[in-house]
């Protein structure tokens, strides 16, 4: 599928990131996760946007430009969360959005905004780990 992003490898790079953090938190069938990474010079065409549904052990990417799950209807400063549920298909998803600034001195550099939707209740403390993952990525 065309990938409307800027930086392929950072997509891809993040798509194993999610792969391995879906592993040790227990996604299972049909929970979601959405990761938008944009450059706060140029916020309109992101450097990475993936969204990913998990089946059993296996991941399976979109790169659309649309949203995977539904979009709060609050715009999130950095380091706020957000909580929502949906039903989707019969099932109750506990949705958790988390946004992100990365910062080289008090300059915003990156935004990194994280929502996954869950049958469980997420814990904001791994979508924390997981934002953290991806920040490393975007120091070097």
């Amino acid at each position: 599928m065309k990938s409307n992003v800027s930086d392929l490898h950072l997509q891809d790079s993040i798509c194993q990131i999610l792969d391995e953090y879906c592993d040790r938190n227990a996604y299972g069938y049909r929970d979601k996760l959405e990761v938008r990474v944009t450059s706060k010079s140029n916020a309109e065409i992101p450097l990475s946007y993936v969204k990913m549904t998990r089946s059993g052990v296996y991941s399976y990417y979109n790169y659309s430009d649309q949203p995977y799950i539904s979009e709060d209807s609050v715009t999130l400063h950095s380091g706020e969360f957000a909580t929502d549920t949906i039903v989707r298909y019969g099932d109750t998803y506990h949705v958790l959005h988390y946004s992100y600034d990365v910062k080289r001195d008090s300059t915003v550099l990156y935004n990194i905004d994280v929502k996954t939707a869950k049958q469980v209740v997420p814990q904001q403390e791994a979508l924390v780990e997981l934002v953290k993952e991806i920040e490393t990525l975007l120091k070097h």
